[in-house]
C-alpha cells in the first residue's frame, strides 16, 4: 500500500475509479473518481458494521491535515462512537423551524385557538426568520439572546408577511415587548423539546429582555366626552356605524375587543343583564353589563341569534375595527388638535372603563368581576346568576360613560330602569 502524501496524489490517474489506503494509518484512504479524489476513513462500528466517512476533497485539504483528521475520527471509534452515524444525524437534524411546526401540531392542545394563532404569528414573523434554519440541538443560550436583541432593535425583523386572506399583508416590526413575548413563546416550544428528550435543557431560561416601559393609557371622563364628540359625528355614523357601535360597547362594558366583535345575540341574557360567553380568555363566563350598554344594544335591533356585528360580506363577524380606529386617531378638531390622545389603543378603552370604576370607589374585586378576570371563588365557578352588586356597579359606571359620550358631564348618573327586553 502507498503512503498518501502530495507526491502520490499528484500522480493519481483519474481515468479509473479506485480507492487507495495508507500503509501507515490503517483505515485512512483516498477514493479516486472520474473528476476528483476525496480523503476517506474506513472503520467498523460497535456492531461490527463497516462504515465509511468522507473527510474532504484532496483539492481542499492537505494530506497532513487530512491524516490528523483521520486520527481523530479513529480515536472516536475506539471510544465507541460512530462518526458516520453522527454526521448523518447532524445532516438530518431537526431544525428550529421544524420543531415549531411539530409544536403547533402536537403541543398546543391545551391552548385556545386565539392563543395558537398568536403563537403562529410570532413563529412566522420572528422565530423562523432569525433562527429557524439552525438545528435544535445546536441552539445555545447565546443564540436566543441574540434573537431577543435583534427583535428588540427591530432592524432585522422589519418585513411584510403574507396573510391567509387574499392580498392581505402584515407589517412585522420589533420592539422590547415583542421580543419578550416571542421569547416566552420560544420557551414553551423548547420546553416541549425537553419533554421529548430532544435537548437536555431550555436555552430560553435566564434570557435578559429589555424593559418595555409600557404606558398605562386610558381616557378620563372629559376625554371620553371628547371621544364621543368624534364618533357621534354624522359622517362617522354614516360610514362606520358598525365600528362606532363596537367601540361604544367596549368602553361601556369593559369587554375585550375580540369579545365584542365575536358577540352573538343568543349569548345575551337581557333579563339577567349579562353576556353568557361560552368561552373567553379565562374560560366560560357570565359577564354583567350595565344600563348604558343595554340602551346601546336596544338600538341594534336585537335578534334571536347571529352576530351582533355581522360582516358585510360572508358569514363571519365584522373585522374592520382596527382600520377605522386608526383613522379616528388621525382626526383633528377645528383648532387642529387631535381628538384622541397619543398612545391610545382599542384595548385602552377597556382600561378606561376600569379606571373610571376605580375613580368611583369600586373595589378591585368588583372591577375584576366586571372585566371578566378570573375570581377563583366557588361562587364564581358554579353560579349561573350574576351578583346584584355587580349589576348595580355596571349600571352606575356605564351610565356615567354613556352621559359623557353623549356630551353630558353630570357627576352622578341617575339609574332609571326603562324596561328590559325579555
Amino acid at each position: 500500500m502507498p503512503i498518501l502524501n502530495k507526491t502520490f496524489l499528484d500522480a493519481l490517474d483519474f481515468t479509473k475509479n479506485k480507492t487507495f489506503f495508507d500503509d501507515r494509518l490503517v483505515g485512512f484512504g483516498v477514493r479516486v473518481q472520474s473528476k476528483h479524489a476525496s480523503y476517506i476513513v474506513r472503520y467498523r462500528n460497535g456492531y461490527g458494521q463497516q462504515q465509511y466517512i468522507t473527510i474532504g476533497k484532496t483539492t481542499q485539504i492537505t494530506p497532513s491535515l487530512a491524516r490528523e483528521q483521520a486520527k481523530k475520527i479513529l480515536a472516536d471509534v475506539i471510544q465507541g462512537k460512530d462518526p458516520a452515524q453522527i454526521k448523518q444525524e447532524k445532516k438530518h437534524a431537526l431544525t428550529v423551524a421544524e420543531l415549531c411546526d411539530w409544536y403547533i401540531k402536537e403541543g398546543t392542545a391545551h391552548k385556545k385557538e386565539s392563543t395558537i394563532k398568536t403563537d403562529i404569528s410570532r413563529i412566522e414573523s420572528h422565530i423562523k426568520p432569525l433562527i429557524g434554519k439552525q438545528p435544535v440541538k445546536a441552539i445555545k443560550r447565546g443564540d436566543v439572546q441574540k434573537m431577543v436583541y435583534d427583535i428588540t432593535q427591530g432592524d432585522k425583523v422589519k418585513h411584510r408577511l403574507k396573510m391567509n386572506k387574499p392580498r392581505a399583508l402584515s407589517y412585522v416590526r420589533g420592539g422590547a415587548g415583542t421580543a419578550s413575548r416571542t421569547n416566552a413563546t420560544l420557551s414553551a416550544i423548547f420546553s416541549f423539546a425537553v419533554a421529548h428528550d430532544l435537548i437536555p435543557f431550555n436555552p430560553c431560561i435566564g434570557i435578559k429582555v429589555a424593559p418595555t416601559h409600557k404606558k398605562d393609557v386610558f381616557l378620563t371622563l372629559d376625554e371620553i366626552r371628547r371621544f364621543g364628540t368624534l364618533i357621534n359625528q354624522p359622517e362617522q355614523q354614516a360610514i362606520h356605524k358598525n365600528a362606532i357601535d363596537c367601540l361604544k360597547l367596549i368602553i361601556l362594558t369593559g369587554c375585550r375587543r375580540g369579545e365584542v366583535l365575536g358577540l352573538r345575540w343568543e349569548w345575551i341574557d337581557f333579563k339577567a343583564q349579562c353576556f353568557r360567553f361560552p368561552d373567553t380568555k379565562t374560560g366560560k363566563q357570565n359577564r354583567p353589563f350595565g344600563l348604558g350598554a343595554l340602551h346601546l344594544l336596544q338600538t341594534l335591533n336585537p335578534q334571536k341569534e347571529g352576530w351582533i356585528f355581522p360582516a358585510s360580506i360572508g358569514s363571519g363577524h365584522y373585522d374592520g375595527l382596527a382600520h377605522v380606529f386608526l383613522g379616528l386617531k388621525a382626526k383633528r378638531d377645528e383648532q387642529g388638535e387631535l381628538y384622541l390622545k397619543q398612545g391610545l389603543t382599542i384595548h385602552a378603552l377597556r382600561h378606561s372603563f376600569a379606571s373610571l370604576a376605580a375613580d368611583m370607589g369600586y373595589s378591585d374585586f368588583t372591577i375584576a368581576g366586571l372585566l371578566g378576570h378570573s375570581l377563583h371563588t366557588t361562587t364564581s365557578i358554579y353560579t349561573h346568576a350574576i351578583d346584584k352588586s355587580l349589576i348595580s356597579a355596571a349600571d352606575s359606571i356605564s351610565l356615567k360613560i354613556e352621559q359623557a359620550l353623549s356630551g353630558k358631564m353630570n357627576q352622578s348618573a341617575e339609574i332609571i330602569n326603562i324596561g328590559k327586553i325579555a
